[in-house]
């Protein structure tokens, strides 16, 4: 629009703003005039060649789409003069309030925008932050405790003669005096009546009962348990029957850590014991620097939002912020229709939660927010697309399926956010990395 509108801004709530738009009547009817005739130059009418209709035939066979693309330039002239004029960051795109008026040739016009915007606080400093190195103390110890876990990850089973312990895995028949359920299939009945078969001393139990019944038996004994199968028993014709049965032990088998190096060297792929240890204290190493640096950027945001207080947040996006945590929250807690029942008798307490999380993240997304600002740190479209697909890949899916689902369920906002945070954490950390003196600096 060559004419600028009047626009009037005020905070009506934190965050919360409202843009009053009046156009004078030269700027509307300018705007009239010339979409009328961008129309004019498109359209065909029977009687005229393209383009030369007149003026006052196209308002009215037209007046409708006129009127509309009208309005949509005075929202967009006034979206723009707030983007670009004003001290404030859009969080959310101006909308109008309720319904707004019809622009009408002839007449000035006025509209009502509601938006929200990033809030206002004291931004930490974050250039002078000490972060500790990580801890390096015992990394010879965690180098022999992974040795002694690959150790039994390639254990092999060999029989024993020694008293069955927890972890062994013992061979044995099995009788009872309990009546096949009808229909049952074939794995139950292997449950009531076996002549070999396998156990493990160790949960989940086989039979209830089963570890305290066998755990301290050798080969060759035999051993009576009275059962009765529990309501959460894995087989559930099974439920609420109850028997007794005869168990003879027939081999007791127990894991024996492979301690041959050269055999353990060979599975791993490596030449010897020196060059096996030396790559798994570079693995417990870096393990510890990821950990410490997770730490770190954790123990920063916490003392950003202390410093920065609880500074207003954006309505609108804290209550999406809000039910994403809540969607989280019931992910991970509901696996049944009785899962489902408790956490609803719950809300209240989860969407309290929920809300607190949100909040904790959206203050340190606008602190982020900030500090990229200063620092020229973006998350472009590049950076979307390759969590996107990294997310695809993650979970079997093509990179559309992806990003449908994550468009849908309105998350491409929380992985911008999370990106932005991340983004950020990284540069503080490189800001803040101990200055270590080279090998040929002088020292004072």
């Amino acid at each position: 629009m060559e004419v600028d509108i009047d626009l009037v801004l005020k905070e009506v709530e934190p965050c919360e703003w409202r843009a009053d738009v009046t156009v004078p009547r030269a700027l509307v009817d300018r705007e009239f005039d010339a979409a009328a005739e961008e129309i004019r130059r498109v359209v065909s009418i029977p009687g005229f060649r393209m383009g030369k209709a007149p003026a006052a035939l196209v308002a009215k066979r037209f007046g409708g789409d006129i009127q509309s693309q009208v309005m949509q330039n005075i929202h967009s002239a006034a979206f723009e003069k707030i983007k670009n004029e004003c001290e404030v960051d859009l969080v959310t795109l101006p909308l109008p309030k309720d319904t707004p008026p019809a622009p009408r040739s002839g007449a000035a016009y006025s509209m009502t925008l509601l938006f929200d915007a990033a809030p206002k606080f004291d931004l930490p400093d974050y250039k002078n932050i000490k972060i500790p190195e990580p801890d390096m103390k015992d990394v010879d110890k965690e180098v022999d405790a992974e040795l002694e876990r690959y150790r039994d990850v390639y254990a092999e089973f060999a029989s024993v003669e020694e008293p069955a312990k927890r972890e062994d895995m013992l061979q044995i028949s099995l009788s009872s005096d309990i009546a096949l359920p009808e229909g049952a299939p074939e794995a139950t009945a292997r449950l009531l009546n076996a002549d070999e078969t396998w156990c493990w001393i160790n949960e989940p139990e086989m039979l209830p009962g089963m570890i305290e019944a066998l755990e301290g038996a050798k080969k060759g004994d035999k051993k009576k348990l009275e059962v009765e199968f529990p309501d959460d028993f894995v087989e559930p014709s099974l439920v609420g029957l109850k028997g007794t049965y005869e168990i003879t032990v027939l081999e007791v088998r127990r894991r024996i850590p492979l301690d041959d190096d050269d055999a353990l060297c060979a599975k791993l792929g490596v030449d010897n014991m020196d060059k096996l240890k030396e790559r798994l204290e570079e693995s417990v190493v870096e393990k510890r620097r990821v950990a410490g640096r997770r730490d770190a950027v954790t123990t920063i945001f916490e003392t950003f939002r202390k410093k920065a207080g609880d500074f207003p947040l954006p309505p609108s996006m804290l209550s999406q912020s809000t039910r994403s945590e809540l969607r989280s929250i019931a992910n991970a807690v509901v696996r049944s229709q009785d899962d489902l029942e408790a956490f609803q008798k719950d809300m209240d307490a989860h969407k309290a939660a929920a809300e607190k999380t949100a909040e904790g993240r959206l203050r340190d997304f606008f602190i982020s927010k900030a500090i990229a600002k200063l620092e020229n740190i973006e998350v472009g479209q590049h950076d979307m697309d390759n969590r996107i697909r990294a997310m695809s890949s993650l979970y079997g899916r093509s990179e559309k399926e992806m990003r449908k689902q994550l468009e849908d369920s309105g998350a491409m906002e929380d992985i911008h956010i999370d990106m932005t945070i991340e983004k950020v954490a990284d540069r503080i950390l490189e800001l803040n990395q101990p200055k270590r003196k080279k090998k040929n600096e002088k020292e004072g």
